[in-house]
């Protein structure tokens, strides 16, 4: 949408032509498709039993081309991010949410249909894992 200055209905239409979005988007683009993600993971991550509504979420729907000028401007890129963090209450905050994310960062690389998760851990380690999404014309994964 951004590098090729499209606005949001003609992303949209190019995304639902190249096979990566539904005819009908809308769980993509208000996040719903993420915040169901997220909560699956939430689970495993944090032993955490929630649904979507209970998290605070919301898509891309409302991301201007102006958003995406500002954003260049100040070397940053939008990107929807699905985070938790650790309280010091040891409770956990749970959110997707449209963040700038600075142009060096290895999220300012993911594009199109590629999603990444990254964990940062109490280790002296860290670990990311991408996945390139298949588009909805194709054959699904055989199990």
């Amino acid at each position: 949408m951004f590098e090729d200055k499209l606005d949001f209905q003609q992303a949209l239409l190019l995304a639902q032509q190249l096979g990566f979005a539904e005819s009908d988007p809308s769980l993509d683009v208000e996040g719903y498709d993420a915040a169901n993600k997220w909560t699956f993971l939430l689970t495993h991550a944090y032993g955490i039993v929630a649904s979507p509504d209970e998290i605070v979420f919301t898509g891309i729907q409302h991301i201007q081309q102006s958003d995406a000028t500002v954003a260049a401007e100040k070397h940053f890129d939008i990107k929807l991010v699905a985070q938790a963090k650790k309280l010091l209450n040891g409770k956990v905050a749970a959110f997707v949410l449209p963040q700038f994310i600075k142009q060096e960062d290895h999220l300012a690389f993911v594009k199109m249909n590629t999603m990444v998760l990254s964990l940062k851990v109490a280790l002296p380690i860290n670990s990311s894992f991408m996945e390139r999404v298949r588009a909805v014309s194709q054959q699904p994964l055989q199990c």
